[in-house]
């Protein structure tokens, strides 16, 4: 970050100050990491850096998969914020800078259309996610075989995953649960090094479980999910454990155990107030969430009207507008698809 820093005052006081390959590989890197440590004011920040970084390296060989990664990293970025039709703008970009490569790198341009594939789930576009979700398969496999054939997979677990949550929410569910068998397998068998994947994998099924009314064997699995991710020392305040205790809460209400799920939600809210500001979707579904158990405790009918009106400010800040009342329904739609 301190060369960011340093790059953007040579270069706004020498406009022809060239950047290194070595700086923008660099930059890359740490992009990804911005991204997953949800830093996303620096991740815009490093990002606009290093395209200016980039753009100086006129007549450099390989660059395809730097200028590529910036629109992806900003696309997810937009994607976990609310922000889907920015996230699918960039996404697109994304992908075409990856196909204009000759004689491009197969698998990165499976990646590529895969990331649109959830970026459709998350929108609701759920037909045109399928799309690309088939796309990114036929490429990957083409990918694979390939030589040197050497270990490669014939399918990306995690695609089959997303495949598999796609699935799901088509209505599709006996369809989705056999998506989601083989890369639960492969991430349970590996979750030493695979955790988080296992992690998710996992979530996934307790999804599974609770659309077809499984409450208690969904709410286990949503346990089984948390204790996965915090198997390692991952934070207790990512998004994710919040998304876990989230979801042991709608179980716990939906059962009629109002005290528990209580709990749980006011859990999840701790985390997700943490993030709120740019994770608006997943603070407004707690607030809600929590408004709605609330209105089944006697005595504190005032604090879930107070909640309520929260969420809803906050769900309509994305949304734009304020007509009728927003569901459950619309609150998980703000909501990325990984941890919906």
């Amino acid at each position: 970050m301190a060369l960011k820093d340093a790059f953007k005052e040579d270069h706004q006081q020498n406009p022809e100050f060239t950047a290194c390959r070595e700086f923008c590989e660099v930059a890359t890197t740490c992009e990804r990491f911005l991204l997953e440590q949800h830093e996303f004011q620096g991740l815009q920040d490093l990002c606009a850096v290093n395209e200016d970084a980039l753009s100086t390296l006129k007549g450099e060989q390989g660059l395809y998969d730097m200028r590529s990664s910036i629109p992806s990293y900003l696309g997810q970025m937009y994607l976990r914020s609310g922000y889907h039709q920015q996230g699918v703008d960039c996404l697109k970009r994304s992908l075409n800078i990856r196909v204009q490569e000759e004689n491009g790198d197969e698998m990165e341009v499976s990646w590529a259309e895969h990331n649109l594939g959830e970026a459709y789930v998350t929108m609701g576009e759920l037909d045109t996610a399928h799309y690309w979700f088939k796309r990114a398969a036929e490429t990957w496999k083409r990918w694979a075989m390939t030589k040197p054939r050497g270990d490669k997979p014939e399918a990306s677990p995690f695609q089959q995953m997303s495949m598999a949550t796609c699935l799901l929410y088509m209505g599709n569910i006996q369809e989705a649960r056999r998506a989601l068998e083989p890369p639960l397998g492969d991430y349970l068998k590996t979750a030493t090094e695979n955790w988080t994947n296992a992690a998710y994998a996992t979530f996934l099924l307790g999804r599974i479980e609770m659309i077809e009314n499984n409450l208690c064997t969904a709410e286990d699995h949503f346990m089984q999910a948390q204790n996965l991710w915090l198997s390692r020392d991952t934070a207790r305040t990512s998004y994710f454990n919040g998304a876990c205790m989230y979801r042991m809460g709608c179980c716990a209400l939906d059962q009629g155990k109002v005290e528990a799920a209580i709990k749980h939600i006011t859990d999840a809210l701790v985390v997700t107030n943490i993030h709120k500001n740019y994770m608006v979707g997943e603070h407004a579904r707690c607030l809600y969430k929590l408004s709605q158990a609330f209105y089944q405790d006697v005595g504190k009918e005032m604090e879930a009207e107070t909640m309520l009106q929260e969420a809803e400010t906050l769900y309509f800040s994305r949304r734009g507008g304020r007509k009728g009342a927003p569901t459950e329904q619309d609150y998980d739609g703000l909501v990325h698809l990984r941890w919906r």
